[in-house]
Order: C-alpha cells, then sequence, then structure tokens
C-alpha cells in the first residue's frame, strides 16, 4: 500500500506540480503550497491512486490553513472539522502549534500512556511487565514529543517518569534514590533501561533540529527553503 500510494504521488510531482513541501510516510502523504497547486496535486493523484484500486480518504485529510472559508471553497470534500489553525495542529502524532496546544496534546498522550504503564502493575509476571514497561508502555511516543516540544511538556514528561519508576518498584521491589538513577541506565550500562525523558528534553529537542535541518531542502521547495528564517 505505502509503496504503490508513494509511486503514484511521486509521479505527480514529477509531472510539475508547483509544491512548496512533499512528504511520504507509510500511508500518510503531506503536502504545502498554494490553495491553487495543492488542489491541482490532489485532482492529478485522486486517478492515479484509483488506477491501482486506491482512494484518498478525504474524511480523514486534513487542512493547515488561516482561513476556513478558503478551505471550503477549495476542497469542499474534506470535513469542516478537519480544518486547523497553525497555531493549533499535529503532524504524526507530534503538536506543531504554539505553546499551548504543545502543552495540551502532550498532556493528553502522556495521560493515556501513564494508564497503560499504571495498567501493568495488575501483570502477575514481573519479566513480562518490566519488558512491557521498557518498550510498550508509552517511552516510545514520549520520545516524538519530547522532540518536538523539548521542555515546554516537562510537567508531563516527569509525571510518565514518576509512573514508570513507581510501576518497575510495584512489580519488583522498592530502589533507594541513587539506585533510582542507576535504573534509568541502558541495560547495556549496567542500568535496568527504565527511560526517564524529563531530564533529556532539552537535548532531544536540540539533536532533533540539528538532524532534521540538513534534510529541510530535501523536504521544501527552493523557494520555501529560501524563505526560511535564518533561526
Amino acid at each position: 500500500l505505502s509503496e504503490a500510494s508513494h509511486d503514484a504521488a511521486k509521479v505527480v510531482e514529477g509531472e510539475g506540480v508547483a509544491l512548496d513541501l512533499h512528504v511520504l510516510f507509510l500511508d500518510d502523504i503531506t503536502v504545502g503550497g498554494s490553495w491553487e497547486s495543492t488542489r491541482h496535486y490532489l485532482d492529478r493523484l485522486a486517478p492515479r491512486l484509483a488506477a491501482i484500486g486506491l482512494r484518498l480518504n478525504f474524511a480523514k485529510c486534513e487542512i493547515i490553513c488561516e482561513s476556513g472559508l478558503d478551505a471550503a471553497t477549495w476542497f469542499p470534500e474534506i470535513p469542516a472539522a478537519n480544518v486547523h489553525s497553525p497555531r493549533n495542529w499535529e503532524l504524526l502524532g507530534a503538536p506543531m502549534g504554539n505553546p499551548d496546544c504543545c502543552t495540551a496534546v502532550a498532556e493528553t498522550a502522556i495521560d493515556r500512556a501513564s494508564k497503560r504503564t499504571q495498567l501493568l502493575q495488575s501483570l502477575a509476571d514481573p519479566q513480562i511487565a518490566s519488558s512491557l514497561l521498557r518498550w510498550c508502555a508509552g517511552a516510545c511516543l514520549a520520545q516524538h514529543i519530547a522532540r518536538s516540544c523539548g521542555p515546554i511538556v516537562l510537567p508531563a514528561l516527569a509525571r510518565l517518569d514518576a509512573d514508570t519508576m513507581r510501576t518497575w518498584e510495584c512489580v519488583n521491589f522498592p530502589l533507594a534514590p541513587s539506585e533510582r538513577q542507576l535504573a534509568s541506565l541502558p541495560t547495556s550500562a549496567g542500568g535496568l533501561g527504565l527511560q526517564m525523558l524529563a531530564p533529556f528534553a532539552a537535548v532531544a529537542m536540540i539533536a532533533s533540529e540539528r538532524c532534521a535541518r540538513d534534510k529541510l531542502s530535501a523536504l521544501l521547495s527552493q523557494r520555501a527553503h529560501d524563505n526560511l528564517a535564518p533561526d
């Protein structure tokens, strides 16, 4: 599915549609540009997908723009509820809006992760509970949010860190404060692999930004790249 849709999208992009942003990830396609170029892109993409048995699900499409009226004019098939302001939106689960938006999205996501973490306390096998806690409870999602938002979501990350440690102690045995620090080290370094995220949120965001900076020229059109602020 992903490969087929990506092939179709790349063909349309190669036909000279003037987009500023064109990013493909699994079955998600993210495009950016003028109303006219984006409409033209979707009109060219839809029949190419239909030819291989696929279709665009407009009920799940989202528009990020300043004017909802323009969105309704250019894309009447996309529900009004899916039109978002640049100050309040998400991309692949990462909040991209203003600080209030980032905080709200992070709080909601980490609330869910904390609940999953606490549910592990009911498992009878401590090895299974500990493995799920390390890899499945919420650390991956929280890392994603930390890289996107950095220090502004520290309270939410600290709450998840506390729930993670509390759950491990509940299914295993209590740890002294100094032992908790060691427990957060990777297993290869003699720790328990319990990922503590709050202390590293700022570093994670800086590292993410630095890694992404070199890829902007490949993701954005030359015009959009040239218009980026120097910082």
